[in-house]
């Protein structure tokens, strides 16, 4: 913008005085400086459908002191060079409402004889400054022409779409003790699941909507035919877990996330398998995710937007008169799912405290943690 300020002064003022002093070599001269640059929008004209830029992340996941690696692509379809490429990237972290922009400047080659188009790799790190998910995208990009004086603006359809990345927090002790009523839970369920392996298939409980977190092995794919939706089969084996978390994330702030991972981590750390229940809000409807190993917990946080919120939470509970932190949850769980057994409730509400079996455990308090024994 401010070239093309200065460029349109600069001409101007040299018409202006070219028409002062009467000088036919000036006024050519602006002609000519005028008719050059036409030209060259013209060039620019033609690179308009030629270039494209793709963005990509590598790692999906990283710890909140480490550089994100970010690789952006330039591509061009001509066998002609282009300008100048001003790109400006935009790192957003809706966990926090912030924004990140990053400008970036380079020259696009043309292609060479035999390729499909010519590859300009650029990378670069990006220092995350909070944690949750970030955004990095292309906002916006401007072709300058050859003299690198008036931009042209690139089509969206040339830039690729966001890519995403998980921030992890650093990780909080949370003291959890988990009692043996648990630990006894999961062992009769693995020779459950031994047992009925040996000898016959699973018998299948009841057949159900595909909830994020099911197996694409269990989809019951005839009925699915009829249905026109995703169905999937519930084992007797499968419907056993030691530990129900429910989680309300209305709090979906830093801290919230650094609490609610850190006691995700730490039921892992004890060899605790749990589901993750909470409230899908895209469908308004209690969900469930099985979580095993750390990699289900990260695959998780990638596939769930903490901040999507299309209806407020507590707007949908105050129309049937139930605040708070829902009493009735494990009451809908167990009417939604027949019932399924299990050895012990977690429950992270939205005010910071933890409870397990309805006893408080954790919370914080005036800004500091504190164990409640």
């Amino acid at each position: 913008m401010k070239r093309w300020i200065l460029f349109i002064l600069s001409v101007a003022m040299l018409y202006y005085v070219a028409l002062i002093y009467f000088s036919p070599s000036m006024l050519f001269l602006v002609y000519t400086v005028l008719i050059l640059e036409c030209c060259l929008q013209v060039y620019n004209l033609f690179f308009y459908r030629k270039l494209q830029i793709r963005i990509h992340t590598p790692l999906a996941i990283v710890e909140k002191n480490d550089k994100i690696p970010v690789e952006l692509t330039l591509y061009n379809y001509s066998f002609l060079p282009a300008g100048q490429v001003q790109i400006q990237l935009q790192a957003v972290y809706p966990m926090r409402n912030k924004r990140q922009n990053i400008q970036i400047c380079s020259a696009v080659p043309g292609r060479k004889w035999g390729q499909q188009k010519a590859a300009l790799p650029l990378r670069f790190h990006l220092e995350p400054q909070y944690t949750g998910r970030l955004e990095v995208s292309v906002k916006r990009a401007n072709l300058l022409d050859l003299l690198g004086i008036l931009p042209s603006r690139l089509r969206r359809k040339n830039m690729s779409d966001q890519s995403a990345v998980m921030v992890l927090p650093e990780k909080q002790e949370i003291p959890l003790e988990i009692d043996q009523m648990v630990r006894q839970f999961s062992l009769d369920r693995e020779t459950e699941l031994r047992i009925q392996g040996e000898k016959n298939p699973p018998e299948v409980a009841l057949v159900r909507e595909y909830q994020p977190g099911d197996a694409l092995h269990n989809v019951h794919w005839k009925l699915t035919a009829k249905q026109e939706m995703l169905m999937v089969r519930e084992h007797i084996s499968e419907q056993s877990c030691p530990i129900l978390f429910f989680v309300d994330l209305r709090g979906s702030s830093e801290r919230f996330f650094q609490v609610f991972y850190s006691l995700g981590l730490e039921l892992l750390r004890q060899k605790c398998s749990y589901y993750l229940v909470y409230y899908e809000w895209e469908t308004q409807d209690l969900v469930r995710t099985m979580i095993t190993c750390e990699e289900d917990l990260y695959g998780y946080f990638l596939q769930t937007d903490l901040t999507d919120r299309k209806r407020p939470f507590w707007s949908r509970r105050k129309e049937q008169g139930r605040w708070g932190l829902l009493p009735d949850w494990e009451e809908e769980y167990r009417e939604k799912y027949r019932q399924i057994s299990y050895a012990a409730k977690l429950v992270l509400r939205q005010d910071l405290v933890c409870t397990y079996n309805d006893e408080i455990v954790w919370e914080e308090m005036r800004g500091k943690d504190e164990a409640v024994v």
